[in-house]
């Protein structure tokens, strides 16, 4: 048995290294022949395990690549929904302004047509109160004309007299002159 496993280390030692084992010698051939088959075998079986090894070993390089491909991503998403959240909340802030805002709006606009109303009256006013004022310079520069004419004119030997009437229940008023303002009802030239 150690010759044996002596044997099959120094083949796969040879093998290796491609150096020449030192001379051993086997006194049965077909042992040896066995023997060389097994360590074919072994090797055979030791390339395809390593060629397992290394596609395996490929596979788990790509499936770490996409494991970490998958957790950038669910950090990104992370991210996003976490600037999703903040959008959200800006976006509910904006409505509330804009809900503010547009009931301020509809306040101010129904402000503008009471004012509107009011513009119109208090125009309609002062086109009034403007006919009014022309008529009224008009009147005043008429009687301007007339206190003119008369300042011209002079007055000389008119004597005015204060007339008063006395109440009768069943006479007819009779006329009176007086001095006193109270009881003046015309006046006679």
């Amino acid at each position: 048995m150690r010759t044996t496993l002596l044997f099959i280390c120094l083949l796969l030692f040879s093998c290796k290294n491609q150096e020449a084992p030192s001379p051993i010698i086997i006194k049965e051939d077909t042992t040896r022949i066995s023997l060389v088959r097994h360590l074919l075998n072994l090797r055979n079986e030791l390339e395809h395990i390593e060629t397992k090894d290394s596609i395996l070993a490929n596979i788990l390089f790509a499936k770490r690549q996409a494991i970490d491909s998958m957790v950038d991503n669910a950090l990104d998403l992370k991210e996003n929904k976490i600037s999703l959240i903040l959008v959200s909340k800006k976006y509910d802030k904006v409505l509330v302004e804009k809900d503010y805002l547009v009931k301020k709006i509809d306040s101010v606009k129904r402000e503008n047509i009471k004012l509107y109303g009011e513009n119109g009256k208090l125009s309609n006013e002062i086109e009034f109160q403007e006919i009014k004022n022309s008529k009224l310079t008009t009147e005043n520069l008429k009687l301007k004309k007339k206190v003119e004419v008369a300042s011209n004119v002079g007055i000389t030997g008119i004597k005015v007299t204060g007339l008063g009437y006395t109440s009768g229940l069943f006479n007819k008023p009779k006329e009176f002159e007086t001095n006193k303002s109270s009881r003046i009802k015309n006046i006679k030239f």
